[in-house]
């Protein structure tokens, strides 16, 4: 099985993060990084480079070196329905480059694919300034019906709604690790088969290994998805602000919005994953609530941080 890494964002936090993601993503030669960062600090591009290199070795497949375009993003807003203070505010902020720089690493990925004739089995998606808790080794697609029963039941006993719906809410909003149950979660999903629930259920083995779905932590902090399905999400920066689906709220426009909007679109279901652990290193980051000394995390069952400094 093949996995390709977009690797996205700015690298003022490298350094403290990426030996989680050698830990817990980068996990054996099949794991393959398309990286297009952003370098904001005062070392050049070279050096990045080469410590990229020397971490992940071969499986370092490019780097693209991001710059941002604010002219073309005005281009792209052109005919947006929005305040032009809005239209202002994702010209400079990260929401757009963010999809940008996705764009640019799955363009450097499909070449790849064509040039050397392989396909990927899954794309993930991974920023620079976060840390995955977990080990992305996708152990849930091998799961027996027996072990996915289990599940199921001890599912059921930790609900008090027990409906088909929150059932697989549930399951697949925490299919990393059993552990994150117990934690004080926000579990979202926008399923495009809204009365399939007791199929889904009845055929979870299948819809584990094949199923039109995505997993986000954070909204799209992080996400996990099927190569055969990751067509529609790369082209956000081009259509930024066209995009709506029935969820929308009043911010529908917002870098999180359109890439719900994209995932449903498409066909998929999204299932999220947060908890208010999680959350809080976005809103009032403290490095020592996270980490030791030693740079280790604490909380064993933490399932991702965004390290602000």
């Amino acid at each position: 099985m093949l996995i390709g890494i977009l690797f996205t964002g700015a690298l003022r936090t490298i350094v403290k993060t990426i030996k989680f993601m050698k830990q817990n993503l980068v996990l054996d030669d099949n794991y393959h990084i398309y990286a297009c960062v952003q370098n904001d600090t005062n070392k050049p591009n070279q050096y990045w480079s080469e410590f990229l290199h020397s971490t992940f070795g071969n499986n370092i497949k490019s780097i693209d070196w991001y710059n941002s375009n604010n002219s073309e993003k005005g281009e792209i807003l052109k005919y947006v329905n929005i305040s032009d203070n809005w239209k202002n505010y994702l010209k400079t902020s990260g929401s757009m480059v963010e999809h940008h720089q996705i764009q640019i690493a799955y363009k450097k990925l499909c070449y790849i694919e064509g040039t050397i004739n392989i396909k990927y089995d899954y794309i993930v998606r991974y920023r620079t300034d976060t840390v995955f808790g977990k080990k992305i080794d996708f152990h849930w697609i091998n799961w027996t019906r027996k072990e996915i029963d289990d599940r199921l039941d001890m599912i059921r006993c930790k609900l008090v709604d027990k409906s088909n719906e929150n059932i697989i809410k549930h399951f697949m909003g925490t299919l990393l690790d059993d552990c994150i149950l117990d934690n004080d979660i926000s579990l979202f999903q926008t399923n495009n088969d809204d009365d399939k629930y007791q199929d889904i259920i009845n055929n979870l083995e299948n819809y584990l290994k094949y199923g039109k779905y995505i997993l986000t932590f954070r909204k799209n902090l992080l996400y996990i998805v099927k190569r055969n399905y990751f067509y529609l999400i790369p082209c956000i920066y081009n259509l930024y602000g066209t995009i709506r689906y029935k969820y929308n709220d009043d911010y529908w426009f917002n870098s999180e919005g359109q890439f719900q909007g994209a995932c449903y679109n498409c066909g998929l279901s999204l299932y999220n994953y947060d908890s208010k652990f999680d959350e809080m290193s976005l809103y009032a980051y403290d490095h020592s609530r996270y980490f030791d000394s030693d740079n280790n995390i604490i909380n064993p069952n933490m399932i991702y941080c965004l390290v602000r400094n």
